[in-house]
């Protein structure tokens, strides 16, 4: 993750009404950003975001993006990629059904149980069955709010 940053400041577009400005229809761009696309032809999309021009975060990619990539070394048929940031209480969550994205987005996220929600809602919109799932996880919970999680879902796999 060290060539990525945590931003809620993105989206993903069918590549054919791509259009830059689409990102400032959604969020306030700062000074120090500036937006920028990458495309993904796998799934006809295009990727947009604000980048910061200077800082730590300076030429890396967004984190959904990593987390996009992610999906293709995972085989199952049904896959979610998350990414839970606690101290930005920001929770990234990736779907797909095959070779078919259905889902990336950014969701604000202070508490597992706000977790669980977003998994259990994004399951039912993709007709997911949460008992056969298996979580794709970055990062690491403890084991109270693991423990929560197999309460609904297969299993949870840690990817780095």
């Amino acid at each position: 993750m060290k060539n990525h940053f945590i931003t809620e400041k993105f989206t993903l577009v069918p590549t054919s009404i791509y259009k830059p400005e689409l990102l400032l229809e959604l969020y306030p761009v700062d000074n120090n950003e500036e937006i920028k696309s990458i495309d993904l032809a796998e799934h006809n999309a295009t990727l947009v975001y604000a980048a910061k021009n200077d800082g730590d975060n300076a030429g890396k990619l967004p984190l959904v993006h990593l987390l996009i990539e992610m999906l293709k070394e995972i085989h199952d048929h049904n896959r979610i990629v998350v990414n839970y940031s606690s101290n930005m209480k920001l929770l990234h969550l990736v779907a797909a059904r095959d070779e078919n994205l259905l889902l990336a987005n950014t969701f604000r996220c202070t508490h597992i149980n706000t977790l669980l929600y977003f998994l259990t809602l994004v399951c039912q919109q993709a007709m997911f069955n949460p008992q056969i799932t298996a979580i794709n996880l970055v990062g690491k919970l403890n084991s109270e709010d693991e423990t929560l999680l197999l309460r609904y879902f297969q299993k949870i796999i840690y990817v780095q």
